[in-house]
């Protein structure tokens, strides 16, 4: 949660992201030590490039809503196998690719995208379903309710993963 920026920032670019992407969008450029320029980058953009790479899901989309932006997917999202991106509207950021103002070269005509208000309110409405649906806190408290142990004050997590 003390990731997450309070409300939809000001824009100045239209994609930013830390991949090459098809969209127009440069190579990774931040350093180890560069992640507060690495969320600033996503702060002052419209959209965050992300894409699929060892799988659907990745830190990197969180990182781009908790910033204020959008993340606008190299590949079709809703072709993600169904377990995976199982919180995320696939169908809705797979349909960002056919909002006027959004160009495949990784440019936005900021005046035609937002004319309706449509990107405030679906940014704005992002940001409020990650902090509702999304954080560790939300998650857990998912897991425990759909189990029937919402009271549960103490959790103890086994994970399948051999490094510890």
């Amino acid at each position: 949660r003390s990731e997450v920026v309070d409300c939809v920032p000001r824009k100045y670019y239209g994609f930013r992201g830390g991949h090459h992407s098809k969209f127009g969008d440069r190579a990774y450029a931040f350093g180890p030590h560069e992640e507060s320029e690495y969320k600033r980058a996503y702060r002052e953009s419209y959209f965050g490039s992300t894409k699929k790479k060892a799988g659907w899901d990745c830190m990197r989309h969180y990182e781009i809503v908790a910033s204020g932006a959008v993340p606008f997917f190299d590949e079709d999202p809703t072709q993600a196998p169904s377990a995976t991106l199982a919180f995320w509207p696939k169908r809705l950021l797979r349909d960002l690719r056919t909002w006027p103002g959004v160009f495949p070269n990784g440019t936005v005509d900021v005046d035609v995208l937002d004319a309706s208000g449509s990107y405030s309110k679906l940014a704005a409405g992002l940001l409020t379903y990650l902090r509702e649906r999304l954080t560790t806190e939300a998650l857990a408290r998912y897991i425990l309710e759909t189990m029937g142990q919402a009271q549960a004050r103490k959790v103890l997590i086994l994970s399948a993963h051999p490094a510890p």
